[in-house]
């Protein structure tokens, strides 16, 4: 094998990992946003076709859950990047750190 054939195969092999990280988050993102909405879509398209008896046990607690599972996910999907991209991770900790950090630290 040449050196400029073991280079591109390299160079594909890193192409090929990028590619499966970038799924693989993906997959994490797409997963935790179907398990965090689907309750509420759900109980969005099911509540109009109930009774009026069926809709009246519906539980003030369910449906706060419910919701917050929404609001839940707002908060996981920054902690599911900084944890599957170093690249997202980085920027976020210079935006959080960045600036105000090393002002403190040179006054």
């Amino acid at each position: 094998m040449s050196l400029l054939a073991a280079s591109a195969a390299g160079r594909e092999k890193q192409k090929q990992k990028r590619e499966r990280k970038a799924a693989r988050t993906l997959a994490i993102v797409t997963g935790t946003f179907v398990v965090c909405w689907l309750p509420f879509f759900i109980v969005a398209l099911v509540q109009p076709f109930c009774s009026d008896a069926m809709t009246g046990g519906y539980p003030a607690v369910l449906a706060s859950v419910i919701v917050w599972l929404g609001y839940v996910n707002s908060l996981l999907n920054p902690v599911i990047y900084t944890i599957f991209n170093p690249d997202f991770r980085s920027a976020f900790r210079k935006m959080l750190f960045g600036r105000c950090g090393r002002q403190q630290r040179n006054q």
